[in-house]
């Protein structure tokens, strides 16, 4: 397989904000605060096995930043992966794409500088902010010289099956 780096946002993409039945749940800390998480196991365990192939990088593109490793990762039983967060340049970078104020949305700006800089000739990028803007993907595949898969699940839902089958099938189309 080819170097593929799998970049992953947790809330509204691993996460469902409104769980189905059958789903699990644990009450986990982030940054100090109790909450409670709820995730697809059937998801869980197609991804781990996807991302904890030989050639596939995982990064983690969320605000959770270290308590992704420290709580999530452990949680879910996910392989580790690399963590991009928010730059602390003192530029001031949008939450969400298409941004009123037209500023650069800041997980756009970190995974095209990060995947610029590294060998991964495919990337699949899931986060339920996507959907916002559809140029979004199309801007960091340029930027970054590989082909990119866009996947945004409902956040409500998360990340399903039927995306899992998607992202398989793409990567089975691109073989090395």
């Amino acid at each position: 397989m080819q170097h593929v780096a799998f970049v992953l946002d947790v809330d509204g993409t691993l996460l469902a904000s409104n769980p189905r039945p059958g789903f699990a749940s644990a009450d986990v800390t982030v940054h100090g605060w109790p909450i409670t998480v709820y995730w697809d196991p059937a998801v869980i365990e197609r991804l781990r096995a996807l991302v904890g192939r030989p050639g596939v990088t995982l990064l983690w593109l969320t605000t959770w930043r270290n308590e992704v490793d420290g709580v999530l990762r452990r949680l879910l039983e996910l392989p580790e992966g690399r963590i991009l967060v928010e730059p602390n340049d003192g530029v001031s970078r949008a939450s969400r794409p298409k941004d009123a104020l037209g500023r650069p949305w800041w997980k756009a700006d970190a995974v095209a500088n990060d995947l610029a800089l590294r060998s991964a000739r495919l990337v699949v990028w899931a986060d339920d902010d996507l959907d916002v803007d559809t140029d979004v993907a199309t801007e960091v595949a340029a930027r970054i010289g590989a082909p990119l898969l866009p996947v945004s699940p409902d956040e409500s839902t998360g990340l399903t099956v039927v995306h899992l089958d998607h992202i398989e099938e793409w990567l089975a189309a691109r073989p090395a």
